[in-house]
């Protein structure tokens, strides 16, 4: 967590929930990504290898047979700046990774906005 806060810098923007009240009232929003990913079992070790060394400032957590990469940042343009590099570090490695089922393609992921961390307590 100090990490990203620290390689990314603080960033301000103006809470829906104080504008309708008719105040202003600056708070940090942060952001929390997730990707899921199942390696075929025979290219497992060397899918997280390589996911460990490529891809930097995220957090990356082994759950029985999947993969789980995480990010905490300050802004979501963050994220969506490193979409194109991304994609194209999974579409190089896309054959090593099971498809999930449900039309979920070859990896799960989601963003969303975090409303509180440990730091608020």
């Amino acid at each position: 967590y100090k990490l990203f806060n620290e390689y990314y810098g603080q960033t301000r923007c103006i809470s829906i929930d104080y504008i309708l009240k008719g105040t202003e009232k600056e708070v940090q929003m942060k952001t929390f990504s997730e990707i899921a990913y199942k390696p075929k079992p025979e290219f497992f070790d060397q899918f997280l290898d390589e996911l460990c060394r490529d891809i930097r400032h995220s957090f990356v957590v082994v759950r029985d047979d999947e993969i789980f990469q995480f990010w905490i940042t300050n802004r979501i343009e963050i994220i969506s700046d490193a979409q194109p590099k991304a994609l194209t570090w999974l579409d190089e490695r896309r054959h090593m990774l099971q498809e999930y089922p449900d039309g979920h393609g070859h990896t799960m992921s989601w963003t969303g906005f975090v409303r509180k961390t440990p730091d608020d307590d």
